[in-house]
């Protein structure tokens, strides 16, 4: 059974979401994704053996600790796909 990689680029992913999120509301929902789930809907029958996120801490301390709360959760969910 073929194994799959995710390779996420954060920055763009997250501003693909807030710009789509100015023509529809409901698209905010989506900031707080599980990478790991939404992957898990496109592999069909395949096993997901890692997710990579790559991105940048924000410069607002505000935002960069949300960012930094929001991978530590995404870690405690899924420990052995996010390295």
């Amino acid at each position: 059974m073929p194994r799959v990689t995710f390779y996420f680029d954060g920055f763009n992913f997250y501003n693909g979401l807030k710009e789509s999120s100015i023509k529809d509301a409901s698209w905010k929902a989506c900031y707080w994704i599980n990478p790991v789930m939404f992957c898990n809907e496109f592999i069909g029958d395949n096993t997901l053996v890692n997710v990579k996120y790559f991105t940048a801490d924000p410069i607002n301390v505000q935002q960069r600790i949300r960012h930094k709360h929001y991978f530590k959760l995404l870690k405690e969910i899924n420990p052995t796909l996010y390295k």
